[in-house]
């Protein structure tokens, strides 16, 4: 048939590159490895205990100016956050069926049962008592708000079209970050339960598209290398690595105060954990938003010009 006469003349019409399919799974691999190791950090360590319980004590009093905690005290309720991610989650379903693309409309299953799946991993995982605590004594990681609200924002950036693709990742980071630091102040969460969670949604979200095929996938005639991608991608990602070493410098420096609970280690702390949540979410929706163009629209020798035109019938 001609489909398949189109197919073997260029494989990439109905998949992406395998390179980039190989990128998907590697970074992936890289975002699970970096929340088990935050979390064994965090957890498993009495310096990991005592800096989170730092950070938890005062960071909504001492370490939010008063116009940001004004900003985030609509979001600090429960249901505030459940409800944004769940019409976030069905604005981007509708898209799917609206677009028909129904492999696509499976990919985000994928993402939505297998990050719902992570959220038992907070009765699962040990949490010694290895200092003093006056917060959250139970384990509380991964945050199930963050699971939420990072996944709806995950789903958006996948389903829509090219030109909008920079700008969901923009709002996606946007989101989650305010999420994040609400749940933060208002003593839900530590800093390592939204990471872990942040990562958690990246790397399934980065698996889910290295199965892109078919209907997931940008129409041919209409794939193009997009300038918004490539300028709001890298700069996401630069960005995001930059503040996330930032972060870790300034920890390194006040280890020393950490375990003795100091006053100006405190505040280095509050400072730190504002660079981790924004680099983390830049990071994250960064690569999703790159990876997702990449997995949608390679350029292909077809792509370039759309499908070849079908031959006229034979005039009798």
């Amino acid at each position: 048939s001609d489909a398949d006469d189109i197919d073997q003349l260029d494989p990439l019409v109905k998949r992406p590159r395998i390179s980039t399919i190989l990128w998907c799974v590697a970074i992936a691999i890289v975002f699970l490895a970096s929340a088990a190791f935050i979390w064994f950090i965090s957890v498993q360590t009495v310096l990991g205990q005592s800096y989170e319980e730092m950070v938890i004590d005062g960071f909504g009093s001492h370490g939010m100016p008063s116009w940001l905690a004004f900003c985030l005290r609509p979001i600090s309720v429960s249901m505030v956050v459940i409800v944004t991610g769940i019409i976030i989650a069905l604005v981007s379903l509708i898209v799917v069926c609206i677009r028909k693309r129904w492999w696509l409309l499976g990919q985000c299953a994928g993402i939505i049962i297998l990050s719902a799946a992570a959220e038992p991993l907070k009765k699962i995982l040990p949490r010694p008592m290895l200092i003093s605590i006056e917060y959250l004594s139970a384990n509380s990681a991964p945050s199930g708000h963050t699971l939420l609200i990072t996944a709806s924002c995950a789903l958006l950036i996948c389903v829509v079209s090219r030109v909008w693709r920079a700008w969901a990742a923009v709002a996606a980071a946007f989101i989650s970050v305010l999420v994040e630091l609400s749940l933060i102040a208002a003593h839900w969460h530590r800093v390592s339960d939204v990471l872990m969670s942040l990562l958690i949604v990246g790397a399934v979200t980065l698996i889910m598209l290295a199965c892109t095929r078919s209907s997931g996938m940008d129409m041919p005639a209409y794939r193009r290398s997009s300038i918004s991608v490539q300028i709001v991608g890298s700069s996401m990602i630069t960005i995001g690595v930059l503040a996330c070493l930032y972060a870790l410098y300034l920890i390194w420096q006040i280890l020393p105060g950490v375990d003795i609970f100091a006053q100006w280690a405190a505040s280095v702390s509050y400072v730190a954990t504002y660079w981790l949540i924004i680099g983390v979410s830049l990071l994250v929706f960064g690569v999703i938003m790159v990876m997702r163009h990449s997995t949608a629209s390679p350029l292909s020798r077809l792509g370039l010009v759309g499908a070849p035109p079908t031959p006229p019938s034979a005039s009798k």
